[in-house]
């Protein structure tokens, strides 16, 4: 095998673990309520377009978020709290040179009603891009997601 092969193939993982780094770090900054850190996980422009899941497979749109501007006020009105976990898993990352796609399945969970319950679920939808200073960042998010009327959402055992 060759040295440039090799270098080729050492870049790839380096990127695909920097990437899981990005993807897994949304949760983390914003659970921890780390708004600045946060933030450096997005370009400018940057796109977030969420849709719900219906009972027939179909979605809907629900709500988009357009512009880092609209990022930063998102992120400085949002409400920190011990009380929810961000939970992201599984993602598997494509790579094409320096940009990137990544699914990731998320689940939120909070604490209502005396315990913790899985408030909402689904699957985020990244493009990512590798910027003038190296980093990977998110370019733009589209979440599918799922969630549970208040009498069918499942308890986790305590």
């Amino acid at each position: 095998m060759s040295q440039d092969l090799i270098l080729s193939r050492l870049q790839a993982l380096e990127d695909i673990r920097a990437i899981e780094q990005v993807v897994y770090g949304y949760a983390y900054h914003i659970d921890s309520g780390e708004a600045d850190a946060w933030m450096d996980l997005f370009t400018d422009p940057w796109i977030l377009d969420i849709q719900m899941l219906r009972p027939d497979g179909g979605r809907d749109d629900h709500a988009s978020i357009r512009g880092y501007d609209a990022l930063k006020a998102h992120i400085t009105n949002f409400k920190f709290t011990n009380a929810q976990s961000n939970v992201i898993s599984q993602p598997v990352v494509q790579l094409d040179g320096d940009r990137a796609s990544s699914v990731a399945y998320a689940m939120v969970i909070r604490e209502r009603d005396g315990g913790p319950q899985i408030f909402s679920y689904g699957r985020y939808y990244d493009d990512l891009t590798r910027c003038a200073d190296g980093k990977w960042r998110i370019a733009r998010r589209v979440l599918v997601m799922g969630t549970f009327s208040r009498s069918t959402r499942p308890r986790l055992k305590q």
